[in-house]
């Protein structure tokens, strides 16, 4: 149950939001769940592909945890693990993000990391 309240609140908060993506990587991978994106300020220091590289933004000034939650569930629909965050350079856009999916697979599936 609380997982369903994660969730419609993370759809409700990203609802005020528009999101501009541009795939890097259009190799199709499966979606991942919003709530297991990874939010970074900075570079990994994990070896990274960059999927797509996305600007969020919204004309109603929304929260920092608004954009937060669609950049979530847009690297989430790109199957991506992380997203990179820094500060927009355009009037609307709040910040860009760069969605990455890690190279080093270090849970079960270790030893199983293939290039894309």
């Amino acid at each position: 149950m609380p997982r369903i309240v994660v969730l419609v609140f993370t759809v409700l908060a990203a609802a005020c939001t528009t999101a501009y993506v541009v795939a890097v990587d259009s190799s199709p991978r499966t979606q991942s769940a919003a709530e297991s994106v990874e939010v970074l300020l900075d570079p990994p220091t994990r070896p990274y592909r960059t999927l797509a590289l996305i600007e969020i933004g919204g004309e109603a000034s929304p929260s920092a945890k608004q954009l937060m939650a669609r950049a979530r569930i847009e690297a989430a629909k790109l199957g991506g693990q992380a997203v990179i965050i820094s500060p927009g350079t355009k009037r609307d856009v709040a910040f860009s993000a760069r969605v990455i999916e890690y190279l080093d697979h270090t849970s079960a599936d270790a030893g199983q990391a293939t290039e894309h």
